[in-house]
């Protein structure tokens, strides 16, 4: 009877983690007319393309986080992780949200299609279409193909930081940057909350390249997400149940993905397969 309990008891566990994830079909929004499907190994495994997509929606609590008065969405952050087929290796390319670039006819969502447009600042290809907008810009610029997508917004990155009790970054020098209302001093820091938004959005601050464009925070994105990694591998979250499950509900809640990456068993078999993987660079 126990052994019942604790089975019963982990399936609604994996129940309720799995419901946290919101799912968004883009199938139709894409169309047949995207990039080939990449060949096999010898071993029959494929790449895998994830692009990751942060919302600067200011909806319900995201307007305290990001402040401003901005309506509609766009993405603030976008990064193609490219996976090897034998996953142990990877690469993640950011796309600078401000960069000009020509945004095919997209679908919205209301069923109406947008014209394509020349010389448009790549984040507004999410505030025409959404994800399938973002995603059909990348494989046009690219001629990669996206396999699947993960969106996350302001509220949701911040609820995952928290869950792992703060991320450490390093400062070579102080940070004041009076635009994003942030302020540091030079040296080791564990960033949690609205800080460590305001850090990773950060653009503003000379002292540590930020000169109002995107290229010094593309840097300290990545390095931010790898820390993030370190995290989780570093401090026992994977042999702790309890804060494994509160980081497992954190990540879940914060998540909009496509169908393929819609439950905790899709989540859980993608970690297990880059175990292997060498977050370190």
């Amino acid at each position: 009877m126990a052994l019942t309990g604790c089975g019963v008891a982990a399936w609604a566990v994996y129940e309720k983690l799995s419901n946290n994830i919101q799912s968004e079909d883009v199938g139709q929004a894409l169309g047949d007319d995207r990039p080939a499907v990449p060949q096999a190994n010898a071993a029959g495994e494929r790449p895998l393309n994830i692009l990751v997509i942060g919302s600067d929606s200011r909806a319900g609590t995201n307007k305290r986080l990001g402040g401003g008065r901005e309506d509609g969405e766009r993405s603030d952050t976008t990064i193609l992780l490219h996976i090897a087929a034998d996953r142990k290796s990877a690469v993640a390319l950011s796309f600078p949200r401000d960069i000009l670039v020509d945004i095919p006819s997209c679908k919205r969502p209301d069923g109406t299609k947008t014209w394509p447009e020349r010389k448009q600042m790549f984040n507004r290809a999410f505030t025409y279409g959404g994800s399938a907008c973002t995603i059909k810009t990348v494989e046009q610029l690219t001629d990669v193909r996206i396999d699947h997508h993960v969106v996350v917004d302001f509220q949701g990155f911040v609820n995952v930081v928290d869950a792992l009790g703060g991320v450490p970054i390093y400062l070579p020098r102080a940070v004041d940057d009076k635009t994003g209302n942030i302020r540091l001093p030079a040296g080791c820091h564990l960033v949690k909350g609205k800080e460590a938004l305001d850090y990773v959005r950060l653009r503003h601050d000379e002292s540590i390249g930020g000169n109002g464009g995107d290229l010094g925070r593309i840097q300290r994105q990545q390095a931010f997400l790898s820390a993030m990694v370190q995290r989780v591998k570093s401090t026992g979250v994977l042999l702790n149940p309890t804060r494994l499950y509160a980081v497992l509900d954190a990540a879940t809640k914060s998540l909009k993905t496509d169908p393929g990456l819609s439950s905790l068993g899709d989540l859980m078999a993608l970690a297990t397969s880059l175990r292997d993987l060498d977050t370190r660079d």
